[in-house]
């Protein structure tokens, strides 16, 4: 398959009314064609194992798709998380919405704490949102470590709205496996007030949360 066929594949996928609905949620700073994400997926997967097909030609920074694809069928043809995590920290400036980020995650090769927590140090203080978002996005794998307090010394009062729900998200992970950790971590001084509100809120709203922790978490 060739670029344009992948491209007229594309278009021919597209769903306006989510698109629509999709675009006032975004937050992105491409259009969106308008392809559901498990459709999207089916198409990458289709061309991922195809020599004939170059992610490298699709049209960067045109529709939000076409950075998803070139971004996860890359993935898909890297065969260890060193070859990943080098290509990510070149290329994750393409990610240029939260869309991309959440559903990249899911093309990382397995990999243990130990082995992210470097790149991870390198990634969430990236001058580049979406690339900070998804460093914590990522991370979210690891809430269960007992490593993953060594992620909350890079917390700090963001003021960019996707990053800080990727760290309150976290931390209401976190608060399922390690409840003491987590409450420990909505006691620190140095977390803004805006990420522990929202942190406490995705605490509230978890049903993996016991009634007990809630009210511990929103006393803080």
């Amino acid at each position: 398959m060739n670029i344009n066929d992948y491209q007229e594949k594309l278009n021919q996928s597209i769903d306006p009314k989510y698109q629509k609905f999709s675009s006032s949620l975004s937050g992105s700073l491409l259009p969106l064609l308008g392809i559901k994400i498990p459709l999207l997926r089916s198409l990458i997967k289709e061309v991922k194992d195809d020599k004939s097909f170059d992610p490298q030609k699709l049209k960067l920074n045109q529709y939000l798709e076409y950075n998803l694809s070139y971004l996860a069928i890359s993935l898909e043809r890297l065969n260890d998380i060193k070859s990943q995590m080098e290509f990510l920290s070149i290329n994750l400036v393409y990610a240029k919405g939260w869309q991309v980020t959440d559903t990249l995650v899911s093309y990382v090769r397995k990999l243990s704490f130990k082995e992210y927590f470097p790149y991870f140090k390198d990634l969430i203080q990236s001058k580049d949102t979406f690339t900070r978002r998804f460093a914590i996005v990522l991370m979210r794998r690891f809430a269960s470590d007992k490593d993953i307090s060594k992620a909350f010394t890079y917390l700090k009062d963001d003021k960019e709205y996707y990053v800080e729900m990727a760290w309150a998200w976290l931390i209401a992970d976190v608060m399922v496996y390690q409840p003491s950790q987590a409450l420990l971590i909505l006691k620190r001084k140095q977390l803004s007030s805006t990420i522990k509100k929202k942190a406490t809120q995705k605490i509230r709203d978890s049903y993996r949360v016991d009634e007990e922790l809630k009210l511990k978490a929103s006393k803080i």
